[in-house]
């Protein structure tokens, strides 16, 4: 799974059209729909992905059983790491938690489905 420059210019493209409609979605939509780190979101997910396929690339070159168990492991890390952002929000900022935790969910969803798209592409070459 050979994390090349072309694979990190698309994440950053991808990731750039996403900041840019959340950007015009943050300026036009009603504010209760809107909370105050929705612009981080694109950023934040960017950095991730592009971290977990640094690691698995580093960690998981060579045999293919171990590369699909470091990206299960990384994966592993990730949700919980997710979970763990979710509910200390959802601990102190109650007024605005359910704008939060829905563009929250989008966003993981899109990232991780653009990293298995990733992975399904790499493995198929």
């Amino acid at each position: 799974m050979k994390t090349g420059r072309k694979d990190i210019v698309k994440l950053a493209g991808i990731s750039i059209v996403l900041f840019i409609i959340t950007l015009l979605f943050s300026l036009f939509a009603p504010q209760n729909l809107v909370n105050r780190y929705l612009l981080l979101f694109a950023p934040f997910f960017f950095l991730v992905t592009l971290g977990s396929r640094i690691i698995s690339e580093r960690y998981g070159s060579g045999d293919k059983a171990a590369s699909k168990m470091i990206y299960l492991g990384i994966s592993a890390v990730k949700l919980f790491f997710y979970i763990a952002i979710l509910l200390i929000y959802g601990l102190f900022v109650k007024e605005e938690v359910v704008s939060f935790f829905l563009s929250f969910f989008i966003f993981y969803l899109i990232y991780t489905f653009i990293d298995v798209q990733n992975i399904v592409q790499s493995t198929n070459q």
